[in-house]
């Protein structure tokens, strides 16, 4: 694997290190916490894809108990848009009304992480 391949998963490990400095998702002060395990469900998508990091690595394992800590009951994780609006709002049936496509987005990083902790 060539240093060009080899950065950008680098770069992913070096946020899951921070995100994963030791706090679960009750003891984190950010008040985002869905927002951070999405960031977190693409590092480890990365690093597993990437071979860095096994699924079964403990530092893998823990980001798998944080996305759990903050999965929904409804099975999404909720996180609240930011963006300007740029075209009319519409319910696409995704929980989080008009938070609804960045949750949807959330939600699917953070299940192919845990897919990957399954195989």
């Amino acid at each position: 694997m060539g240093l060009t391949r080899l950065v950008p998963p680098l770069i992913m490990a070096a946020g899951v290190a921070v995100a994963l400095s030791g706090r679960t998702a009750a003891q984190s002060p950010e008040p985002l916490d869905a927002a951070r395990g999405t960031r977190i469900g693409q590092a480890l998508t990365a690093l597993a894809e990437s071979g860095l990091i096994r699924p079964d690595d403990p530092v893998y394992r823990k980001g798998v108990r944080f996305l759990l800590e903050t999965q929904l009951d409804d099975g999404s994780w909720h996180v609240r848009s930011r963006a300007i609006p740029v075209q009319p709002y519409f319910d696409s049936e995704f929980p989080h009304g008009k938070d609804q496509f960045i949750s949807a987005a959330a939600t699917n990083w953070a299940t192919i992480a845990l897919t990957w902790a399954v195989r």
